[in-house]
């Protein structure tokens, strides 16, 4: 059989090559590819194909077969290690922000391998980084790392595929947004099998700093008929916004908090998905709550709860700001999405406060549909007696909401009542057992005074 070759060989290094924001390569930089590659009847053999840019020299070598029918690739392409320092130069912001005479240590390794045809294959990438040493203003890159992907599929069309990436080793520095040192965990392992349409996930873990998120289930090919299972351990956001610095701040990054939740729907379409939160545990200084969420959502998400707190201090939580703590409490701002929401749950406090006021005991069933959020249950103990809210409406559509106060208050002090809520002081004494009809506007006191 006649052979026919092909060769050729392009030598770019002289030129100088300029992508705005992508590339910066000077004149003198090395950039070419060479090819030489024959064929005999149906296999084409490539006996060099090597790409050359600044240090990095990818070479590959290998066979396709059967190009006449289904064809059969075996090709294997590697860089050996390289310096890192020519190539990353090649990005506008390294060379404007490295002087030339400061060298960027580290050596990169890139190898690749594919054998097989589109019914049956194995192929596998590796890219591993050693001893980088890349700092810039706003950027550092210092340490060693690697990631590593695989894919394989049989005769019968099931495919497996992997990837795993550990950059514990590394130093990365962004801006204010990421600072990670080395040592500090950061990995990510999937495991994945494809079976006619449906995706499975053997195993998912991503790592990083002290979050650790595992997940598993599978979902069609184009994200519908989803069915994911997630645990987020336990673990501190002190701990994670030490390596993201400017994503939690506040009282929460003292939080302590854990998730196991299942994901359900079409996630190509929000409208059709599905949070089920099996298990919610958060603690905060002397805060505790635990218990269960689910949310189907759509443009009128159906929301359920039931929740226990032996502690909660919203105080602690979410302090009020200067205006609001001058104002008593200031207006209570109610977000849009409570005017369109099917809410519906239990929430048990055994002791706690809010904007300012102690209580204990409190057990609330509250439900929240089109704006009308009306109270099933709601009792507690507050200023030394009982409350009881069970009858209380409220029209959070209105502007500003319209309250129909229905409370019945049992052996209340009345002196730490009126001193509290309404700055009477001690002009009256003694305990108060009333029942308070009212129809009024406004959620917090100062507002709901001025229309009583």
């Amino acid at each position: 059989s006649e052979e026919r070759r092909v060769a050729a060989d392009v030598d770019l290094g002289k030129s100088l090559l300029k992508i705005p924001g992508a590339i910066d390569k000077p004149a003198g930089t090395p950039l070419g590819l060479k090819i030489d590659v024959s064929q005999v009847d149906q296999t084409l053999e490539i006996r060099q194909g090597d790409l050359t840019v600044g240090p990095m020299a990818l070479t590959s070598k290998g066979k396709v077969e059967r190009l006449n029918s289904t064809p059969r690739v075996d090709v294997q392409a590697g860089t050996g290690r390289f310096s890192i320092d020519g190539l990353v130069r090649l990005l506008p912001a390294v060379r404007k922000a490295v002087p030339p005479d400061v060298k960027v240590a580290g050596q990169a390794e890139i190898s690749l391998n594919a054998k097989g045809d589109a019914q049956a294959f194995d192929a596998a990438v590796t890219v591993q980084l050693s001893g980088a040493d890349l700092r810039a203003p706003g950027a550092t890159l210092v340490g060693s790392g690697g990631i590593r992907a695989t894919a394989k599929q049989g005769a019968d069309g099931g495919l497996t595929a992997s990837v795993s990436a550990d950059l514990s080793g590394l130093t990365l520095k962004a801006g204010e947004a990421v600072d990670k040192a080395a040592g500090v965990p950061a990995k990510i392992d999937v495991k994945l099998a494809k079976s006619g349409n449906r995706l499975q996930f053997g195993s998912l873990e991503v790592v990083f700093g002290p979050l650790n998120l595992t997940g598993s289930g599978g979902m069609a090919q184009d994200g519908s008929d989803a069915d994911v299972s997630l645990k987020l351990a336990d673990f501190e956001l002190a701990g994670l916004a030490r390596v993201l610095p400017s994503a939690i701040d506040g009282p929460m990054a003292k939080a302590k908090v854990g998730v196991e939740a299942s994901i359900k729907g079409n996630l190509s379409d929000p409208n059709t998905v599905a949070l089920d939160v099996k298990a919610l545990r958060f603690a905060l200084g002397r805060s505790r709550l635990s218990g269960s969420a689910s949310v189907k959502n759509g443009p009128a998400p159906v929301i359920r709860f039931d929740l226990n707190a032996p502690t909660l201090y919203v105080d602690e939580i979410a302090p009020p700001g200067p205006e609001e703590a001058a104002e008593e409490g200031g207006p209570i701002v109610i977000p849009e999405i409570a005017k369109v929401i099917d809410a519906r749950g239990r929430i048990r406090i055994g002791r706690g406060n809010a904007r300012g006021y102690d209580f204990s005991n409190f057990d609330g069933q509250v439900t929240l549909q089109k704006g009308r959020l009306s109270f099933q249950k709601m009792d507690l103990q507050a200023f030394d007696g009982t409350f009881s809210a069970a009858r209380t409406l409220a029209d959070l559509r209105a502007v500003p909401p319209r309250l129909k106060l229905r409370v019945d208050l049992r052996r209340v002090d009345a002196a730490k009542l009126l001193s509290q809520t309404a700055d009477l002081g001690d002009h009256l004494q003694g305990r108060l057992t009333t029942t308070v009809n009212a129809d009024a506007k406004g959620l917090d006191w100062p507002t709901i005074s001025q229309s009583l």
